[in-house]
């Protein structure tokens, strides 16, 4: 597919830098800055025009080799699926949920984790060359052995559609297998709730959310979408209560493995009114 060259223009801070130019610290992230992610202002040529199947490859590629480089494997599954995402209010979302740093909002500029480690995001994961070649009748990319995964880490619809409708789904009891855990609004919240270790699913997560008055939202007048170690959970993924590791949480299909008093984020949205 040929090399690219890239040409990153911040209008706010009139400057222009590449990838690699971010091999220390800035001063905004030691002063514990950051500011809100944003595309605009970001392009890129490649040398060869690719297609749009190109580009998913060449992203899915970096991707699955990127926690290799260093740094904590849910914060780098918290940057794909941010950066897959083409709302950039629900990027955003995602990358505070995750406690991401980006000192000057591009994260090819600069991106940490709260810890100080730097993750180095290339500008072909974040925007489209300026001569993406798009064809209509090419089916797009699909990850493999994704294609019907419930966990969802590239989102195609928004969150924010004004016309979307969630379907609340009973919460199980929950009596005889009680199963502690705490969901971190991004309301800025901790909330301890119980669930069921046997029955539970994302949906009747949600619902046990919705019902807690501590959360303060509710189903008529917010959206709902919960985040675990990076990834988006659809409603109709089962939870597995059990002692697991960080890699072997979604090693189950159709199911997510957590363990007692894991942290689940939930990003909260307004309903838009007509």
């Amino acid at each position: 597919m040929g090399c690219c060259s890239s040409s990153l223009v911040d209008q706010d801070l009139l400057a222009t830098s590449t990838n690699d130019d971010h091999s220390t610290i800035p001063g905004a992230y030691n002063n514990n800055k950051s500011r809100p992610f944003k595309r605009v202002g970001l392009m890129w040529t490649s040398d060869i025009p690719i297609t749009e199947t190109q580009l998913e490859e060449k992203r899915f590629s970096y991707w699955e080799s990127a926690p290799t480089y260093g740094g904590r494997i849910e914060i780098w599954q918290a940057l794909q699926a941010a950066f897959s995402e083409t709302d950039v209010l629900m990027a955003r979302s995602i990358l505070e949920a995750a406690n991401v740093l980006l000192p000057t909002g591009n994260p090819c500029e600069g991106c940490f984790d709260e810890l100080g480690n730097d993750y180095n995001i290339p500008i072909y994961c974040v925007v489209p060359p300026v001569n993406l070649r798009y064809n209509e009748e090419e089916d797009r990319f699909t990850l493999p052995d994704n294609k019907n995964d419930s966990s969802d880490s590239i989102t195609r619809h928004s969150i924010y559609s004004s016309n979307h409708s969630e379907h609340l789904v009973p919460a199980p009891d929950c009596s005889s297998s009680p199963f502690k855990i705490i969901v971190r609004l991004s309301t800025e919240k901790d909330i301890q709730l119980t669930i069921s270790s046997e029955n539970e699913t994302i949906g009747s997560l949600k619902t046990r959310i919705y019902n807690a008055k501590e959360s303060a939202v509710d189903s008529d007048t917010h959206f709902l979408r919960l985040i675990y170690l990076g990834k988006i959970l659809r409603d109709n993924l089962s939870i597995i209560c059990e002692q697991v590791e960080v890699e072997d949480a979604f090693s189950i299909h159709g199911s997510v493995r957590i363990e007692t008093d894991c942290i689940i984020q939930a990003l909260v949205a307004m309903k838009r009114i007509n």
